[in-house]
């Protein structure tokens, strides 16, 4: 695999004024879903402010995929019917979303990256409910940084187009080398690099930001370890479901360290199945 002659460095990024603006408003949103104490009416409220985001869900909440007795709209009925862990998830995807532009990328697929990161954060706020004492994260928290924890590679597709597809092409060839590590090698910067970058310029909450810098890193064990290892748990699983494997080895192994019983993940694998499922059918009615 051929390094890139001229790697990209993170000076480069912020010399060139290549950093996205995160629209205003929307690092407080993201804070905002994050609350799970938050009910219906609370969360309208905060969407409501942002009317592309209201659309879209009212959008959503009429499709065929939700298919309502009768039309719906107000953004309290469709929080409502959709349920707080659809509506948080995918308000957060598209406040993001649109900050990008991947189109000049043609080996990027929108729906299968966001199938995938909505399927972590739905996979790691089950396993913070089935970790045990002392390593119990809050549930909100771990679903906002399971959803943007690859926000990184967004970043380097929107601004690198011609490179990542070739990292990507090459990953299509070779699924046994990790993409991250093939863009290291051929772009000179990792997504967790990029991400980390990121988070910090937008001012993310720190958890966030924490996860989006280490979630590639196996050996960190410094702040906010508990979360980071259960979203870097979520990302496996999520691995070995879109391989078909099932969970044993290394796998189990980091389970040890966060669960009780690791058998648990054995036990939950059939609704991670399931999930998978329901999920890809919903990104591809949001992202598509």
């Amino acid at each position: 695999m051929k390094a890139v002659a001229d790697p990209v460095s993170l000076d480069q990024l912020a010399d060139k004024k290549r950093l996205p603006v995160i629209p205003a408003g929307v690092a407080e949103l993201i804070s905002a879903l994050s609350d799970e104490s938050k009910g219906y009416r609370e969360l309208a409220d905060q969407i409501e402010r942002f009317p592309t985001i209201t659309a879209r869900l009212i959008a959503l909440v009429n499709s065929a995929w939700s298919n309502p007795a009768t039309h719906i709209t107000s953004l309290e009925q469709t929080c409502a019917r959709l349920g707080l862990r659809i509506v948080r998830s995918v308000s957060i995807s598209l406040a993001i979303s649109d900050t990008f532009n991947p189109n000049r990328c043609p080996t990027f697929d929108s729906v299968y990256y966001w199938s995938d990161a909505l399927l972590v954060a739905d996979i790691a706020s089950i396993l913070v409910d089935t970790s045990g004492p002392p390593y119990q994260v809050d549930r909100g928290i771990v679903r906002s940084a399971a959803l943007l924890h690859n926000l990184g590679l967004l970043f380097l597709v929107h601004h690198y187009p011609r490179q990542l597809d070739q990292s990507l092409l090459v990953y299509a060839q070779d699924r046994d080398h990790a993409l991250n590590k093939i863009i290291k090698q051929q772009l000179g910067i990792s997504p967790a690099q990029a991400g980390s970058f990121l988070a910090n310029n937008w001012g993310l909450p720190e958890p966030i930001q924490i996860t989006m810098s280490f979630y590639d890193d196996a050996d960190y064990d410094e702040a906010n370890w508990p979360l980071v290892a259960t979203v870097a748990l979520a990302i496996d699983c999520v691995s070995r479901l879109n391989r078909e494997q099932e969970p044993t080895g290394d796998l189990l192994s980091v389970a040890r360290g966060l669960f009780t019983d690791e058998g648990q993940i054995v036990e939950l694998w059939p609704q991670f199945k399931r999930l998978q499922a329901s999920t890809r059918e919903l990104a591809q009615v949001v992202f598509s």
